[in-house]
């Protein structure tokens, strides 16, 4: 129990001599962590928020005519306008 102490209290202090092979196996442990996680645990995104698409009532559309019923009878669309004779 003592040995197992032990040397996770030399990890964790970083305590190994460079150039040893338990010096070596921690940066091979640490690199391959952070090539081997997945991108997604690096970069937070916030939650995409829905879109709604709110069209405004017919009160408040001015000046667009969305039927032909709503022209007044006298008026004559713009094709007939300029082939009609006087």
């Amino acid at each position: 129990m003592r040995a197992a102490l032990s040397i996770v209290k030399n990890i964790l202090l970083w305590s190994y001599p460079r150039g040893s092979w338990q010096y070596d196996l921690l940066c091979i442990l640490i690199l391959a962590f952070i090539l081997l996680t997945p991108s997604d645990w690096y970069h937070s995104k916030p939650a995409p928020q829905p879109i709604g698409i709110e069209q405004p009532a017919p009160s408040e559309r001015s000046g667009v005519i969305t039927d032909e019923s709503n022209r007044n009878e006298n008026e004559t669309p713009e094709d007939e306008k300029g082939s009609a004779k006087p």
